[in-house]
């Protein structure tokens, strides 16, 4: 591919300096702002149905319930348990991101900005070199640029987003249990997959609704840093995600937020992405100037290799 004639991107410590980083917290408001309306339209519709067709009643039984719940004496139990156990679990993921080996870069990625370097090809990138050493010539992932304005309005919808994804998730496990056992047990009567597998999805599914808690409450303290150190933050979401998706790459997965998927994908293949904006596009190998997009590098049909020029500082 060849270099496009674009405006060189914006240095990160420009586009994201502390007087900017004020900036985007009106982002941020603006977005919970706009999600709280959105809500609320089309809330009222359903509260005002209810009413006018004399149903109200049902409001009130569950105002009274909620109220029922928060002033139950067990619920403060329930929150010195859960919560730290929740926190918990989140700080042993984020840590364990960090350090585990990637399975395409061969080291740990680096979850800092110090080797962030400004290039310019035919989409405006910052490539985060995530050495293990600090030494040149190791496998390094690249990342999109996001503006200001559009990183902190993804970010906080991202933070929205999380608990309806945590219960999506758990709810597509938990139905997922009896047809899997049936599904691979089918399939092992024909030949085309092992006995033991109609135990073992079943065990799968449950493991994920288990572990899902966990994972979303990691994503969700990786989303609320990335408001703080935006580029860290994006990095830290991307391997909470990954790792949550068993390490199936974005290329080889499902953008659900877009509907971006490879042609291969289905539901048991796995690599389903709430916040695929967040993961890296491309490899760039540590030498030479030119990077490999992520479906190239994984062997997905479609790939491309990537001409480009690092961006001068200002």
């Amino acid at each position: 591919m060849s270099i496009a004639q674009s405006n060189i991107p914006p240095m990160y410590a420009q586009e994201f300096s502390h007087k900017r980083r004020c900036l985007g917290a009106l982002y941020s408001i603006q977005t919970l702002s706009v999600c709280t309306l959105a809500l609320g339209a089309l809330a009222a519709p359903a509260a005002i149905g209810i009413v006018l067709s004399g149903k109200g009643h049902w409001l009130r039984q569950l105002s009274d319930a909620l109220k029922n719940i928060s002033w139950s004496p067990h619920s403060n139990l329930i929150a010195q348990i859960v919560v730290p156990t929740l926190t918990v679990g989140a700080g042993v993921i984020l840590f364990r991101v960090t350090r585990q080996i990637d399975p395409i870069l061969k080291h740990p990625v680096r979850v800092t900005k110090e080797n962030l370097q400004a290039i310019r090809f035919d989409d405006e990138t910052f490539p985060n070199s995530a050495y293990l050493t600090g030494q040149k010539g190791q496998k390094a992932y690249v990342y999109s640029v996001k503006s200001l304005g559009e990183h902190y309005q993804t970010s906080t919808t991202l933070v929205l987003a999380t608990p309806p994804y945590l219960v999506g998730t758990v709810a597509y496990n938990v139905i997922r249990i009896a047809p899997s056992f049936l599904y691979y047990g089918y399939r092992a009567c024909r030949g085309k997959s092992r006995a033991i597998d109609c135990i073992k999805e079943p065990i799968k599914s449950v493991w994920r609704i288990v572990k899902a808690p966990f994972y979303a409450t990691a994503f969700l303290f990786a989303t609320i840093y990335s408001l703080v150190k935006p580029m860290e933050g994006r990095i830290l979401t991307s391997l909470v995600e990954r790792d949550w998706n068993e390490g199936v790459p974005l290329a080889r997965g499902y953008w659900c937020t877009v509907g971006k998927r490879n042609p291969d994908w289905n539901l048991e293949s796995g690599g389903f992405y709430l916040a695929g904006c967040h993961q890296p596009i491309g490899v760039y190998h540590g030498t030479g100037n030119a990077f490999n997009s992520l479906r190239k590098e994984v062997g997905v049909a479609g790939g491309h290799r990537f001409e480009f020029r690092r961006a001068r500082s200002r």
